[in-house]
């Protein structure tokens, strides 16, 4: 956020207040190239900014408009973070130091009073704010807070963004742009804007936040959108219940297994905070411990992590406008490293140099209460992730793969308290890894789920198309007594029996039900004193 990273300008301040969370704090574009140098270590290859474009500058009520999405102009930048020069002259800067930078695009709405609106109130939804955010058709046409939502199907309008967005590419040199509130936006609109700034300059990045945690819309909106990449919302969420909140690892393990449902799950980009949530280092109640592990898993796991200022010096937030604190440039003197910049210095080097963690195949491999086991796979590596939520590591160490005819390389837990494995295998030159069944395509399995015997109308309903994205309408009834699934071995299916009544959905107490669909088909193990077996894969 450029208003909150640092202050290499002091003469383009205008009313700034740094003791006031919800005023400007004097950040530019300048101070962001001058610290171009303390991002290198950390492997950062692509930089976004906050808004820069010509914004309101005076509060509503009591919140502030430093964040720069109340755009008055979005043909220019705003005076108070620099001008046309000082922004190529930071993209420059970037470049020769590796980095793409990308700009946050604000195409979904303007300021409340913007001159737009004015000029072109026919180019805005007549409509009022969105009352009830699962509906379709309000999320496209309704107000977000009351900000007037630009009408993206009209043609004049999609030739407005385009015109304004491909002027900036033009005169800054930037690579890509993040673009602000794309659910909000009609898809149709969305794929004809990002064909039009491929078209201006192929290759041209664009990035979707989606605030869904719904991995089907997501698919959707990746696709039908046109978009090079989107937020990972759903592993974020799954992230900090279970790193946070102490939700079992199974959390973490059937989201990844609809992973099925990208078209590259890759294009994902994963993160644990940023402007809009808590900082993870307050989702963990300061537990650093914990931080560490989700960063760690976060760097092994595929996709591109994204980091939000100050995450790496443990930066705290609440809510909104706590979670936008000054970076804490303080933290960086005194001679020795912060820890978590340190982990994530090591975190980086290892991601670069094994590709398997961020581009491989996912299998997981084993689950049990407190740990579990994902293997990533490519043609001449291999990875295995071991987490566990315990105190010690889980004593089932196998990989899941024979690693004869590869070359091992171990690397172990960075702290014995992160709870974290890291196992990595490169195949001799030659050599038929043990790993190469994991390259085709997974067989199927069927879980088999019994019902108990209870009048009244049951249903399985799960995550994925399998069992009805969580939709009871759409839960699988059973036959005889029990429903039947045909999954992907791999993976892990997430479930709940609930109860339709007539007049609503009665959800059980308690967590989700969990199972993992070995890639082999393997006995059953014996319940525990007192535990039924109503679950069975064949």
């Amino acid at each position: 956020m450029v208003d909150r990273f640092a202050n290499g300008d002091p003469s383009n301040d205008a009313a700034v207040d740094p003791a006031d969370p919800q005023a400007f704090h004097g950040g530019d574009l300048r101070g962001v190239q001058q610290h171009l140098d303390d991002l290198v270590p950390l492997g950062v290859t692509d930089l976004w900014l906050s808004p820069i474009f010509a914004m309101r500058t005076d509060k509503i009520d009591a919140w502030g408009a430093f964040h720069g999405y109340w755009v008055r102009d979005l043909a220019r930048i705003e005076p108070r973070f620099g001008d046309d020069a000082a922004l190529r002259s930071l993209v420059e800067a970037a470049h020769a130091r590796g980095m793409r930078v990308l700009l946050d695009m604000v195409w979904n709405h303007t300021d409340y009073d913007a001159p737009l609106r004015q000029e072109h109130p026919d180019w805005f939804h007549p409509t009022g704010d969105i009352e009830d955010w699962n509906d379709p058709e309000q999320r496209i046409t309704g107000q977000v807070h009351g900000l007037p939502d630009l009408a993206q199907e009209k043609p004049e309008v999609l030739d407005y963004l385009a015109a304004v967005s491909t002027g900036w590419i033009d005169r800054s040199g930037v690579d890509g742009f993040r673009i602000d509130a794309v659910g909000h936006m009609p898809l149709p609109a969305l794929s004809t804007l990002n064909s039009r700034l491929d078209a201006h300059r192929p290759g041209f990045f664009t990035l979707g936040e989606d605030f869904s945690g719904d991995p089907a819309r997501l698919s959707a909106t990746l696709d039908q959108g046109q978009f090079d990449a989107l937020f990972d919302f759903p592993l974020r969420y799954a992230l900090v219940d279970v790193f946070c909140k102490g939700a079992p690892l199974g959390r973490i393990a059937s989201t990844l297994s609809l992973d099925r449902l990208y078209r590259d799950p890759s294009a994902l980009v994963t993160f644990l905070d940023n402007h809009d949530l808590k900082r993870i280092h307050t989702e963990c109640s300061g537990r650093s411990s914990r931080v560490r592990q989700a960063l760690t898993f976060l760097y092994a796991t595929r996709g591109i992590p994204s980091l939000t200022w100050g995450t790496e010096l443990d930066l705290p937030g609440g809510e909104e406008p706590d979670n936008r604190r000054d970076m804490p440039w303080a933290a960086l003197q005194g001679g020795s490293e912060p820890s978590t910049r340190s982990l994530l210095r090591r975190l980086a080097a290892l991601r670069s140099a094994w590709p398997v963690l961020h581009s491989g195949r996912s299998i997981i491999l084993g689950m049990g209460e407190d740990w579990l086991s994902i293997g990533r796979f490519s043609d001449h590596e291999a990875a295995r992730v071991l987490l566990w939520t315990g105190s010690r590591p889980p004593a089932a160490e196998a990989l899941g793969f024979e690693a004869a005819g590869a070359d091992l390389q171990l690397f172990s837990s960075f702290d014995a308290e992160l709870g974290v494995e890291i196992s990595l295998f490169r195949a001799a030159p030659g050599a038929n890894p043990g790993w190469a069944p994991f390259l085709q395509d997974p067989p199927t399995v069927h879980l088999r789920i019994d019902l108990p015997a209870t009048e009244g109308d049951l249903r399985v309903v799960g995550a994925g198309p399998e069992l009805g994205h969580w939709d009871p309408a759409k839960g699988l009834r059973p036959v005889d007594g029990a429903v039947s699934v045909a999954l992907p071995a791999g993976s892990v299916a997430a479930y709940k029996i609930v109860h339709m009544d007539g007049e609503g959905v009665i959800w059980p107490d308690g967590p989700d039900t969990v199972v993992l669909l070995p890639w082999a088909p393997q006995p059953p193990s014996p319940p525990k004193a007192g535990q039924s077996t109503d679950n069975e894969i064949y």
